[in-house]
């Protein structure tokens, strides 16, 4: 069994007490029922930054607050499957069309990896089995589960699903220690829905739902299973219009209408004995909440707006999305030069502290810490008085709750400042460092204690100097560093410089740190479109252009006259046959034979120079 603990987080505050409850002889692994965040995949129009968004919205009760919107890479016709990892803290992500697979901090989206699974091409339905850390991803056109270490993405195993009745699967849901065994549902784009033992792999059972099951979820905090689907019954998976609800214990259905609208992900909320399901109608997607017992609507909220908006898969999650603690700088550098979050030596470094309360139980105690470099930065003043101001490297408020005046409510935010004085130490050109605000010992309206939080705020202080060696940052891009006023100036972009190479052409404003130089326009000797002068070329001792001369050189043939280039037909042309009209080309002798005394009948006439015969008829009969 995987080892147990509480969620690791160094950026959400939010309480998971008692999250993850273990035990062992035999005892059930057990995850808290409350639910803190919906993920919604929201497939919009291509117009629309050409991906999918997934939405994250914070729960309370059957209100949900969009918490934020997120835009993974973009793979295939785009995010398809949803499933989350609350001991990893990993959101995973299967893409339709294709064989990716991605996973995300599941507390702030950040992204962890992709594997591409090779020999697969549309994923489609995922889950984790939480008490032994495993992945479950298959793919619609495979009957194959394929099976991952949820911590490392390393891959486990593959085994085939037998008796599924068709080559493809579209949607899983792992329920762990259901009568002392773990089991997996797999929908196949039919009525029928299978189940397997994942330790044996063995196939325990089907039954038979009134309707196609694409899509699915499955509630066991009754002991029993009760499947909730979104379903058609025109024949095939798509269309989906109902949320149909089978109970294992009772062998009994039921279902609702989604009033015209394309049923697609659906997650439950045990605790609250709710249901979510992502809904597509023409113009919008929508993730509505119904009554697990009834199947009465009691929310719906949009996920995304435009056109041909089409939600895909969504997730309940007990983790939170959003830091509950964030810290930012909200002021700029005197120095114009400097960039964003970059601080002079001796100016002052404004801090904003955002507190936020991410789940559905008020915060009732709050303390918060303040911690930092003490060779970087000196203490200056907060907003709210702090009980230890001691420039130590920590300051601290003993509990916020009564400066906010009441309890921190669910979505509530409140904020102050913290003013610190950038003045390091020891420091030859500039630091670099961080400022945290943390949470700690905080407790919520229950008398229950919340996990700790913390945010942080990157910055850079360029330190005091005495000659402009002091400022040299080995940039070379933003130019020469000068020391004025005991502060680090730099020269900016240094380009264009004129290198006084003049075949390569203008220098530009684009700097290239990898040489270090201008960038350039490139030969300025272009073809002037005279081909009788020849090719133009860049001559750098006469920094000009210069042409070859005519390109018509002699073929080596006499008879066909001499070579001469013509500007009009721009090519090298011949004065043609160099002979009289009475003459014949010796082409071996290079020379005209014939004239005005011809050779009779053959024979020779030792009158005449060797080689040269002119006039009668050479060859008559």
């Amino acid at each position: 069994m995987r080892e147990t603990h509480f969620p690791r987080s160094t950026v959400t505050v939010v309480c998971l007490v008692a999250l993850i409850v273990a035990a062992f002889a035999g005892q059930a692994f057990a995850i808290d029922d409350i639910v803190r965040t919906i993920f919604v995949i929201g497939n919009v129009d291509s117009t629309i930054m050409d991906t999918y968004p997934i939405v994250a919205f914070s729960v309370n009760g059957n209100q949900l607050v969009r918490a934020d919107t997120f835009y993974p890479q973009h793979h295939g016709v785009g995010p398809v499957g949803l499933a989350v990892d609350p001991i990893a803290e990993h959101l995973y992500c299967t893409y339709e069309g294709e064989g990716f697979l991605e996973a995300f901090d599941a507390r702030d989206a950040t992204p962890l990896t992709t594997i591409n699974l090779t020999g697969t091409d549309n994923l489609a339905g995922i889950d984790v089995r939480v008490g032994e850390g495993l992945l479950y991803v298959i793919n619609r056109r495979m009957s194959t589960l394929y099976v991952f270490d949820s911590d490392t993405f390393q891959p486990v195993e593959d085994w085939p699903l037998e008796n599924l009745g068709v080559t493809g699967a579209y949607d899983l849901e792992i329920v762990e220690h259901w009568d002392g065994l773990d089991v997996i549902f797999v929908s196949n784009g039919t009525p029928d829905v299978n189940y397997y033992n994942l330790d044996t792999h063995e196939h325990l059972g089907s039954f038979t739902m009134s309707n196609i099951a694409s899509s699915m979820t499955v509630d066991n905090h009754r002991g029993k299973p009760v499947i909730f689907a979104a379903s058609t019954g025109n024949g095939t998976p798509g269309g989906h219009n109902f949320l149909l609800k089978y109970d294992m214990a009772s062998d009994t259905q039921d279902q609702v209408s989604l009033g015209g609208g394309d049923g697609r992900g659906v997650s439950v909320n045990p605790g609250e004995n709710l249901v979510y399901v992502n809904v597509s109608t023409s113009f919008n997607g929508t993730i509505r909440v119904f009554d697990q017992d009834s199947l009465t609507q009691l929310n719906s909220y949009s996920v995304v707006n435009g056109f041909f908006t089409s939600p895909s898969d969504n997730e309940a999650s007990n983790l939170a999305f959003g830091s509950t603690v964030k810290k930012e700088i909200i002021n700029a550098s005197a120095n114009p030069i400097n960039g964003a979050n970059e601080f002079d030596a001796g100016e002052q470094i404004e801090f904003r502290i955002s507190l936020t309360n991410n789940r559905d139980v008020d915060i009732h105690v709050l303390p918060i810490t303040d911690i930092y470099d003490t060779t970087q930065l000196d203490f200056f003043s907060s907003t709210v008085t702090p009980v230890d101001a001691v420039d130590d490297g920590e300051i601290d408020w003993a509990d916020m709750i009564p400066v906010i005046g009441h309890d921190l409510v669910f979505e509530e935010v409140f904020t102050f400042e913290a003013t610190f004085t950038a003045n390091p130490d020891d420091c030859q050109r500039f630091v670099n460092g961080s400022n945290i605000a943390q949470s700690h010992d905080a407790v919520d309206a229950r008398g229950e204690d919340v996990e700790e939080s913390s945010g942080t705020a990157d910055y850079k202080i360029w330190c005091t100097c005495v000659t402009d060696e002091d400022c040299d940052d080995g940039i070379y891009c933003n130019g020469p560093e000068t020391c004025e006023n005991r502060q680090c100036i730099h020269g900016g972009n240094p380009c264009p410089v004129d290198d006084g190479e003049f075949c390569n052409g203008q220098e530009t404003l684009e700097c290239i740190e990898e040489t270090q130089e201008c960038g350039h326009t490139g030969d300025p000797c272009t073809d002037d479109g005279n081909m009788c002068n020849g090719d133009e070329v860049c001559d750098q001792d006469l920094q000009q252009c210069v042409n070859t001369g005519d390109p018509c050189e002699d073929d080596g043939v006499f008879c066909n006259g001499d070579e001469f280039c013509s500007p009009n037909k721009l090519e090298c042309q011949h004065t043609g046959d160099p002979c009289e009209e009475d003459e014949t080309c010796d082409e071996e002798a290079d020379l005209c034979v014939g004239g005005d005394n011809p050779i009779d009948d053959g024979e020779e006439d030792a009158g005449w120079p060797e080689g040269k015969v002119t006039g009668g008829c050479c060859g008559c009969e």
